[in-house]
């Protein structure tokens, strides 16, 4: 009986201390854009956005009639209001919003961070109005405004402290009052006190202690750093109210970074090395299924024995429910570290652990997951370790079972699959020489993994590659792999006689004519000889051009191109004319798809090409772009982003051409006249029945022996 009394007594405190109501809940909203209810419909999983972009933007919300109130609350989302006003009033005009209101709050130029983010504006006395509405005149990001919650309450006269919570700003998932650092690096920490109505109470008489390993903490409490290894315990206090937070700080770097050794499997382009690379922008998955009979496991190899100080595991939304952490000083014997069950769907985020169990000089760290908490598998952003005592392995033999052979081979490249394994380090490095060509290169890659090394070579041309693999220590004996590469077939021969010669050995080449990286390559272009015919190759770029002197190909029908690839691609072409107001005009790319080991032929209507706004009376530059990210509207300011840097390819002949003795166009004016045939012609003036992919020259003949001539672009 007297612990059912205690838990009542504590539900109507609980009920005092949120007595306040706040009035706008479920009150008729507007806005100027979005979905104004979102934003007072009391559910924390749903928000208010506005357009984004884009200032002044307003919302509003009808309490139904002129009540009291003397707070404002504003549950922020990351694209916070940097300056807004409230306006409050009883009269709303055609448009729905407050006409002759009052300014009842105003702020400036605020910096908010730690998102969800509650802001409290305490009105300058109460207030009685119907209407409340927020104008948004300045965002904080790029984004437009957006709240979870907009509130209004009638708060108690008199604040009182009820609650005092201290904890790290980005706090561990499996213990929220713990977070993880470097020794003397700041730890961001938050300091929420809150009174009998549940708003914000004011902290700035809060005083600091700190016990254990030691730190210092700012005056206003706001970051922690850590002096020595170990746990600190902060407390802090605020008039009869006490928290505490707890900070384990580490010594070194991550002993994880790079050392994925051994892994379950992998999602495409979500790689298990993605959890070993510092970089919180990607992530492993591990694809599915996942359970007890097939778990999903990495294992990280720390190339040498260390005492385990503490521990991240940084889950993407697709967190495992039940997972194993563990620890092995040969990769074969297994002792449980840690071990957690009971997990949530798609709640993601940091566990941190610090001084774990069966941490003593061990070599192996595994993560193994039995029980995913979602449809999606596991994924990981990030698996670190920090440890201490390093004990070094002796290692003094070179890595065993290298081999390299011969991949794909092109007139231009050959992939080299090279392999090996070592009894002590986790990372292999490969090293590819021939000397008399040229080719100094590396490759790394885990024990025992394939590793595949793309090399850029010359048509025709004889290697002798000598190929070494080392673990750091020790280095094994050469490997020769003799490679030969094939000849490049020869430069197309236009059939064009009516043309403006660009480049190209056939037809000419412009006045001035010049290749430029213009600081988006590698500087890896360079002319080759082809049968006689000068050619320019252009290796794993991301953009790369040519510049010439200003030519007028306004009066021809076709830019063409010959280009030969290594590989099937995507590139993208961009004319581009000197006439513009202020230089280039907006970049227009045209995106052609390659076909590997043969010459293609890409040919430009440039009707098209004016139709998108370059001045083709004044042609100078060609622009080349290895990937297109994507194809902006006529009106874009720019088509496409630089290219991934992946593209190899060749350019032959460049020339704009006007077809001899193309037909006038007749219009057809007996439209019940059925067409008996239709023939298509390219850009080079072959006949075919069907479309060729990319320009053609379309005539329809009709039973009356009339014909229709078109140009179309397939």
């Amino acid at each position: 009986m007297k612990k059912v009394f205690l838990l009542l007594l504590l539900a109507l405190t609980s009920l005092s201390m949120l007595a306040q109501t706040n009035l706008a809940e479920g009150k008729t909203s507007i806005a100027s854009s979005g979905t104004a209810s979102q934003g007072n419909d009391g559910n924390l999983g749903t928000r208010w956005e506005s357009e984004h972009g884009k200032d002044p933007q307003r919302w509003q919300v009808d309490l139904g009639e002129p009540l009291t109130f003397n707070t404002i609350q504003i549950v922020w989302e990351g694209a916070y209001g940097k300056s807004f006003t409230i306006v409050a009033g009883d009269n709303v005009g055609d448009d729905g919003y407050i006409t002759g209101g009052v300014t009842i709050a105003t702020v400036t130029d605020q910096s908010l961070s730690a998102f969800p983010h509650t802001q409290t504006l305490r009105l300058d006395g109460d207030k009685k109005y119907r209407y409340v509405e927020f104008v948004g005149t300045a965002r904080g990001t790029g984004y437009g405004y957006s709240f979870w919650e907009f509130r209004v309450f009638e708060a108690s006269a008199q604040s009182t402290l009820t609650t005092l919570s201290y904890a790290p700003a980005t706090p561990g998932k499996n213990d929220a009052s713990l977070g993880l650092a470097a020794v003397g690096s700041a730890v961001p920490m938050t300091l929420t006190a809150l009174d009998q109505d549940g708003l914000e109470y004011d902290t700035s008489g809060a005083k600091f202690t700190v016990t254990g390993a030691g730190g210092t903490v700012s005056a206003d409490g706001k970051t922690f750093t850590p002096t020595a290894k170990g746990l600190s315990v902060i407390a802090a206090t605020l008039g009869d109210k006490t928290d505490t937070a707890r900070i384990y700080a580490y010594e070194g770097l991550n002993l994880a970074q790079g050392k994925l050794s051994a892994k379950s499997g992998e999602a495409d382009g979500l790689t298990a090395t993605m959890a070993f690379d510092e970089n919180e922008g990607t992530r492993w998955a591990s694809g599915t299924p996942v359970s007890t009979e097939a778990p999903a496991y990495v294992i990280a190899d720390l190339a040498a024995y260390y005492d385990i100080d503490a521990m991240e595991l940084y889950f993407e939304n697709a967190n495992p429910a039940a997972f194993t952490i563990e620890f092995s000083k040969d990769g074969k014997v297994w002792a449980t570290g840690e071990s957690v069950s009971g997990l949530s769907g798609f709640q993601g985020g940091r566990y941190y652990y610090y001084a774990p169990a069966s941490n003593s000089q061990v070599r192996y760290v595994k993560f193994n997951s039995t029980s995913p908490a979602t449809d999606y598998g596991v994924s990981i952003i990030e698996f670190r370790v920090y440890g201490s005592g390093k004990t070094p392995i002796a290692d003094s033999n070179a890595p065993a079972d290298f081999t390299a052979t011969l991949g794909a081979l092109t007139p231009l490249s050959a992939i080299v699959n090279l392999k090996a394994s070592d009894d002590v380090a986790s990372t292999i490095t490969y090293h590819v020489v021939d000397g008399s060509h040229g080719i100094d290169v590396t490759a790394s890659g885990a024990s025992g993994a394939v590793v595949l090394q793309t090399l850029q070579l010359e048509p025709a041309t004889a290697y002798s590659l000598g190929i070494t693999a080392s673990d750091g220590v020790n280095v094994t004996d050469t490997v020769k792999l003799n490679v030969t590469t094939p000849s490049m077939p020869s430069v197309p021969t236009p059939a064009a006689t009516s043309y403006v010669a660009i480049y190209g050995s056939a037809l000419g080449t412009a006045e001035g004519y010049g290749w430029y990286s213009w600081g988006g390559s590698d500087n890896s272009g360079k002319a080759i000889d082809i049968n006689g015919d000068e050619a320019f190759v252009i290796r794993n770029f991301t953009y790369y051009g040519s510049q010439f002197g200003t030519v007028d190909v306004s009066t021809q029908d076709t830019l063409h191109f010959d280009v030969y690839a290594a590989a099937n691609a995507r590139l993208t072409v961009v004319p581009i004319n000197s006439a513009a107001t202020g230089g280039n005009q907006p970049e227009k790319g045209f995106e052609c798809n390659l076909v590997a080991g043969e010459w293609n032929n890409i040919s430009l209507p440039i009707d098209s090409i004016i139709a998108r706004g370059t001045d083709m009376k004044s042609l100078y530059q060609i622009k080349y772009v290895s990937t297109i990210a994507h194809v902006a509207d006529a009106d874009a300011s720019d088509g496409f982003a630089n290219g991934d840097g992946t593209l190899t390819f060749v350019v032959g002949n460049i020339y704009a051409f006007k077809k001899p003795g193309e037909p006038t166009a007749v219009a057809d004016v007996n439209v019940s006249n059925a067409v008996t045939s239709v023939v298509y012609y390219n850009a080079a003036g072959q006949q075919a029945s069907t479309p060729f992919h990319g320009f053609n020259i379309v005539v329809s003949s009709r039973a009356d022996g009339t014909k229709t001539v078109s140009k179309t672009l397939k």
